[in-house]
């Protein structure tokens, strides 16, 4: 019995990886749950992203990488001169927007340049995640100006 539910663990593991458009939820005995969650989603677009004062005056690239999808992706931001701090570095809008139950959102970094910023001056605030999208907010210090940063993103329900 353990066998075949653990087979059937890896198996949803790796649909996931695999990027299927929506998968069941079980309970704790292994039976479907009664909603859908938003895995994958068609991944024939990628999400948009928008730089925010928090990137500074006339930032450089601001791109959600080739084969990023509302499920995970890497976001490159290039700053430009004076990055505000407590504002919004970029906000990324779903390519379809997820329904239901506002997605769990993780941040992490990338590159040496974001991930010296340590858990301080980025963060993913829970008011700024919603069904089409999140935002990327700063605290103080501000970023750098003229600078490049790299965090990838996972957003499951």
């Amino acid at each position: 019995m353990h066998a075949v539910r653990r087979c059937c663990q890896y198996a949803v593991l790796l649909s996931l990886v695999a990027g299927v458009a929506t998968a069941q939820q079980t309970g704790a005995n292994g039976a479907p749950g009664a909603s859908s969650v938003h895995v994958g989603v068609r991944a024939t677009a990628i999400p948009t992203i928008a730089a925010g004062v928090g990137a500074g005056t006339a930032p450089g690239a601001v791109t959600i990488v080739a084969g990023s999808t509302d499920l995970s992706g890497t976001i490159t931001i290039g700053t430009g001169t004076s990055p505000t701090a407590f504002g919004i570095v970029a906000t990324i809008t779903f390519n379809v927007p997820y329904t239901g139950t506002i997605p769990h959102c993780i941040l992490y970094p990338v590159t040496t340049n974001a991930a010296q910023l340590g858990a301080g001056p980025v963060f993913l605030p829970l008011s700024g995640i919603t069904l089409t999208g999140f935002n990327i907010n700063s605290t103080t210090p501000a970023l750098a100006a003229s600078t490049t940063y790299s965090w990838e993103y996972i957003c499951t329900q």
